[in-house]
């Protein structure tokens, strides 16, 4: 039988870190993944 195993709290460097991604990045803007989905891959730079 599967024993159920709870899950501990991250440790406090990977929550600062997580928390640091969710600055750096604007997750909640979704028009690249829309585009994506779309077809559109992007752009050539010259």
């Amino acid at each position: 039988m599967t024993e159920m195993i709870q899950a501990k709290p991250a440790e406090a460097a990977i929550g600062e870190a997580h928390d640091e991604v969710r600055r750096r990045f604007p997750l909640d803007d979704t028009q690249d993944l829309d585009d994506a989905r779309r077809g559109f891959l992007g752009t050539a730079s010259r």
